[in-house]
């Protein structure tokens, strides 16, 4: 640090009136692939909720996102038959396992007064419709008559999605063998649970890879078992 450097102002830019800000909706990809059709449909509900603890902790699925005590992979790797069980994974990681080659349509709906950047690890996916976000309780006027919206001929790909205010947005994508994290691209959102796991042809990963022996190693030195 050098306090005698020019000082550098840091305002913040503020945007100019006519600026038009472009949603992933009203554009196509370069690729001309047509929007997937899916084999099946998952739905998550995002949001926030006071613990009895007194913690505000954020949710999917009501589910607050926690560290499992195995590294997700090697679980994956190491149950057999029974890595196609979501419950094998640790019931704070909202686990959902899918089928290799499965084509998913996620619905992420978001009754939430602040816009929400969603990040799917691995792989892009298509965006293909944003909507009005379904909740029992009350949205603000300014809120109340979202429009449907659908994608073009040829659906935006992205790895994260920027879900508005009160709005609900459905993506596209083929499950690989993989195990991919989703969350929040609010930091801090992420590390108060908005986050969630999908296990991707954990069958097909096991005959691909392998816990490496050293792994089983440091896990016997300390009296840790193993599978």
């Amino acid at each position: 640090y050098n306090k005698n450097s020019p000082y550098q102002d840091t305002r913040a830019f503020y945007e100019k009136p006519d600026f038009k800000w472009l949603n992933d909706i009203e554009m196509e990809a370069l690729d001309g692939q047509p929007a997937m059709i899916p084999t099946r449909n998952v739905y998550q509900d995002i949001g926030n909720k006071l613990y009895n603890t007194g913690q505000h902790l954020d949710h999917i699925n009501n589910i607050t996102f926690a560290m499992p005590n195995v590294p997700t992979l090697f679980t994956a790797l190491s149950m057999g038959s029974l890595a196609m069980d979501p419950r094998v994974y640790g019931p704070q990681t909202n686990a959902v396992v899918l089928n290799y080659g499965e084509i998913v349509e996620l619905t992420i709906n978001s009754p939430a007064q602040l816009p929400h950047p969603i990040h799917r690890h691995g792989l892009t996916f298509q965006i293909v419709e944003y909507g009005p976000a379904s909740t029992p309780f009350p949205i603000p006027e300014k809120f109340q008559n979202i429009p449907v919206r659908n994608a073009l001929a040829a659906p935006m790909r992205r790895d994260t999605m920027s879900i508005p205010e009160y709005s609900y947005i459905k993506v596209r994508f083929r499950a690989v063998s993989a195990i991919n994290i989703l969350h929040c691209h609010y930091s801090v959102h992420a590390a108060i649970g908005m986050d969630m796991v999908f296990i991707e042809g954990p069958d097909v990963l096991q005959k691909t890879l392998r816990v490496p022996e050293k792994m089983y190693e440091m896990c016997r030195k300390q009296g840790i078992p193993t599978t």
